[in-house]
């Protein structure tokens, strides 16, 4: 959009122009570089994309693929579901991608598109809760992601009251639950982290939209009628 022409907008990608009449592939986020004009990074249902729009807007040009390799893990109805990636964003230097799917963040190297640098199971124990969350549609959440100022670090919403703080370096992931009363908890999150869920525990109280500011270590996270803010300050 040109913002001294509001009622004129030009598409920069199309996916019919991709050949897709024929097969589901939507797009579930974008954004551009922080600092730089032309690279765009895009999300969709399949996986991580990248294009400079200084080249071209046909996406059949210049288009950079970020394909993981293939599992060996045997494939079931939850398979399709756990790979869509909801959101993706840059590091606020630009040099990395935090893509998020339903249960976990991925970060990749902007340099390297055959594997992602790390692979963050966000909290394995509410796999327990997908035959449920099937039933309910929540399979099809999409949870933002927000670079912290410093690009080392992403936010990104949870069940359960919950938003997870994931490190790029390490792949430290700290869970943060907060309540009505002002309180929250912190406690991280290992890798094979496995626990049995309390009967209190629903994933029907989740945080989709969350964001960090951009320049200041300060969190927003909405959650039904309400946002709350969180601050390394205070």
């Amino acid at each position: 959009y040109d913002v001294e022409k509001a009622d004129y907008a030009m598409p920069m990608l199309e996916l019919s122009q991709l050949g897709m009449e024929d097969d589901a592939e939507v797009i579930t986020s974008s954004q551009i570089h922080p600092s730089k004009d032309g690279p765009l990074v895009f999300s969709t249902n399949k996986g991580v994309r990248t294009c400079d729009l200084r080249a071209s807007t046909n996406v059949r040009k210049g288009i950079t693929y970020f394909t993981e390799p293939p599992s060996t893990a045997k494939k079931n109805i939850f398979t399709d579901f756990l790979a869509c990636v909801s959101n993706a964003t840059f590091s606020n230097e630009g040099n990395l991608i935090y893509a998020r799917d339903l249960l976990s963040m991925k970060i990749w190297d902007v340099r390297i598109t055959n594997k992602p640098v790390e692979i963050v199971p966000l909290f394995d124990p509410v796999k327990s809760k997908l035959a449920e969350m099937y039933e309910d549609d929540s399979v099809f959440d999409r949870f933002m992601t927000s670079s912290s100022p410093c690009g080392t670090k992403v936010v990104t919403g949870f069940y359960d009251k919950t938003i997870h703080i994931v490190g790029s370096k390490g792949g430290r992931n700290e869970q943060l639950k907060f309540g009505y009363d002002r309180s929250f908890r912190s406690r991280e999150i290992l890798k094979g982290h496995s626990e049995k869920l309390g009967a209190d525990f629903s994933h029907q109280y989740k945080s989709i939209r969350t964001v960090w500011h951009p320049n200041k270590n300060l969190i927003a996270s909405a959650f039904e009628s309400s946002i709350f803010i969180f601050s390394q300050d205070n």
